[in-house]
Parts: structure tokens; sequence; C-alpha cells
């Protein structure tokens, strides 16, 4: 059970970097 959240949280951290990515290249490019 630990080791499936383990995963899930790693899957999970990789989505939150990626929209954050994401989210700032938009803001970039919207207040240059």
């Amino acid at each position: 059970m630990f080791l499936f959240f383990k995963q899930k949280n790693k899957n999970f951290q990789k989505i939150i970097l990626l929209s954050l990515y994401f989210f700032g290249k938009f803001a970039y490019n919207k207040f240059k």
C-alpha cells in the first residue's frame, strides 16, 4: 500500500511540475 502511494505521489509530482511549467510559459508570454 505504501509503495503504491509512493509511486502515485511521484506521478502526481510530475503532473504538478508540468502544469507549473506550462502555466509559467503562459504567464511569461502574457505579461512579457
